[in-house]
């Protein structure tokens, strides 16, 4: 049996050793940042999640460092338009991307068969992680043997493949996408307008998303309940949902799905970083890095989040980076599988 989902938690002392380790920010760097003008783009609309997050962002950034940070929207082209810019930026341009890791290794995947999201880019610190769930419209059961084919909203086809398709596969659940949707708002939206059956967003979004209307959080996409809703059904291990839609199938099929469902668990979470281009500098993404680090530990920006409701989960320097390297692998095992849904 593959245990991809063990991957990330055998190092969880290890990342909490590195995160105690890091450094505050050193008066040279300071120094080097202070009065420049630095972009930090969000590759979706205004109002959302990752705007929020930006937004509450880069005035701490901008106090702390003496950088000139300001926010802009550029959700051209699904946000390849905005990785493409922070791509080509300099020392001279100072332009940071925040994204998650796994549709910037979906991206990269696509249109250059890059696997390594870090060596085209560096990431300078990690300010959430959330697990993806399942929203599923009135009178769907998750349980229900009986459902065999669902349709869901994604912004693409590609962006689908792990938290839907292999997902839908390791639960005995047919699914089909209907992509061209901007984000978990519309994703939702097209679930309670019953044009599709359900969507997949961050557990976090999920809940905020379905209080009070009828759809609801169906899934976690984990292999154990969330403490933030401990009531959500998750996916893998014992106690899952893919083990009891499972009951009474052959041994193989059960061994198949249960493959299935770890790689959902280890790939699927949303990890909400803060990227820059490996073309700038290596100084000055280090100087970027501490920047980032002393603003995700700040109290400033805990009481800002805390003000919008929005969830604060730091990982910075080291730590971030070996999280993201530990993905990068077990995405690397996970590749040929994955490439049979884009034939």
């Amino acid at each position: 049996m593959i245990k991809m989902s063990l991957l990330v938690r055998s190092s969880a002392a290890m990342i909490l050793m590195l995160i105690g380790a890091n450094a505050a920010m050193s008066d040279t760097c300071r120094s080097e940042l202070e009065g420049r003008a630095a972009t930090l783009l969000v590759p979706h609309k205004p109002g959302g999640g990752y705007d929020n997050y930006a937004r509450a962002i880069a005035p701490v950034l901008s106090d702390l460092t003496g950088l000139r940070v300001r926010v802009v929207n550029n959700s051209a082209g699904g946000g390849v338009v905005a990785r493409e810019l922070m791509l080509a930026a300099s020392d001279d341009s100072l332009t940071m991307l925040i994204e998650s890791a796994g549709s910037l290794s979906d991206e990269l995947a696509q249109v250059s068969n890059q696997q390594n999201l870090l060596e085209l880019m560096d990431v300078l610190g990690i300010v959430h992680r959330s697990p993806h769930a399942w929203v599923l419209g009135e009178g769907l059961d998750i349980y229900d043997t009986s459902l065999t084919n669902l349709v869901a909203a994604r912004g693409t086809l590609d962006d689908s493949h792990i938290s839907v398709t292999l997902a839908g596969m390791a639960l005995g659940i047919e699914t089909e996408v209907v992509g061209g949707y901007g984000g978990s708002s519309e994703f939702v939206s097209a679930v309670l307008r019953e044009e599709v059956d359900f969507t997949t967003v961050s557990f976090q979004t999920a809940l905020r998303r379905t209080k009070g209307n009828e759809a609801h959080v169906a899934l976690v996409l984990s292999d154990r309940p969330n403490s933030d809703a401990p009531d959500v059904p998750y996916l893998a291990g014992p106690g899952g949902v893919v083990l009891t839609r499972a009951a009474g199938l052959s041994d193989e099929e059960i061994e198949r799905r249960t493959q299935f469902a770890e790689m959902v668990v280890t790939l699927s979470g949303s990890i909400r970083g803060i990227y820059i281009s490996n073309a700038v500098s290596l100084e000055t993404r280090d100087c970027l890095r501490q920047a980032m680090t002393e603003s995700l530990l700040s109290d400033a920006l805990s009481r800002s989040l805390a003000d919008l409701g929005r969830p604060l989960d730091p990982l910075t320097g080291d730590a971030a980076i070996a999280l993201l390297t530990q993905l990068i692998e077990a995405r690397g095992k996970a590749t040929p599988l994955l490439a049979q849904f884009s034939r």
